[in-house]
């Protein structure tokens, strides 16, 4: 429900929702893709709960550089966001349909 109101709002305002949405983009791909990489690697079941803390702060703020040049270059931003989109949309259709086909 929550999605569908911010599409909805983002088709009509779009121009005007820009910035927050580049911003919003990029904090989320790249802290997720932070912590991805951190925990898959660094991160082990016998580590100290700091750690994971530390990996948290720092996929934040590095989230927040990223989010920060999304706004300044828009293009580069507005690439990511549809980068994400399609990413989204592919795993929406080989879940719905395509998972079948191995069987």
């Amino acid at each position: 429900m929550l999605f569908s109101v911010v599409g909805i709002l983002m088709c009509f305002f779009g121009n005007k929702f820009l910035q927050p949405i580049l911003f919003i983009t990029g904090v989320a791909e790249a802290s997720f893709l932070m912590m991805l990489i951190c925990y898959t690697t660094f991160a082990k079941n016998h580590t100290e709960v700091w750690i994971g803390w530390v990996i948290l702060v720092a996929s934040l703020g590095i989230g927040l550089g990223i989010g920060y040049l999304f706004i300044k270059y828009q293009r580069v931003g507005a690439f990511a966001l549809a980068v994400w989109g399609g990413f989204s949309i592919g795993l929406l259709v080989y879940n719905a349909v395509l998972y079948k086909a191995d069987s």
